[in-house]
């Protein structure tokens, strides 16, 4: 399962790129893609990419990592699937209208950082 890892980490480098270069633009194309699918949706994608960060552990030199970011993917589809008290739409109000635009460099530089983790410790 290491294909999995290294495409995920290819994944969070590129859309950290894209959030430290680009940060307004990278917030409009992904709201435009939120906005576009269900929110069941992006919570079963969510899900399978927990599911399948649990199955791809082994093909890390951390596994740690790897299962942590498991735990949260499977945490964060499970309550956007449930969607308590409109939970799902009130993260997106706030994500995409009330940060500024040096947040979005921030998650950008955090999404660097994880991918080139998950890129270098993958065996």
């Amino acid at each position: 399962m290491a294909w999995f890892l290294y495409f995920i980490s290819i994944v969070y480098i590129a859309f950290g790129c894209c959030f430290i270069l680009a940060p307004m633009e990278s917030k409009e194309n992904m709201r435009l893609i939120t906005e576009k699918g269900d929110r069941r949706i992006w919570a079963a994608v969510a899900i399978i990419a927990g599911v399948l960060f649990f199955f791809s552990y082994a093909s890390s030199s951390h596994p740690w990592i790897i299962i942590l970011v498991g735990i949260l993917a499977l945490i964060k589809g499970g309550v956007f699937f449930v969607n308590p008290g409109e939970l799902y739409e009130r993260t997106l109000k706030w994500y995409y209208s009330e940060l500024t635009e040096q947040t979005y460099r921030i998650h950008g530089i955090a999404a660097l950082i994880l991918g080139t983790v998950i890129f270098c410790w993958t065996i």
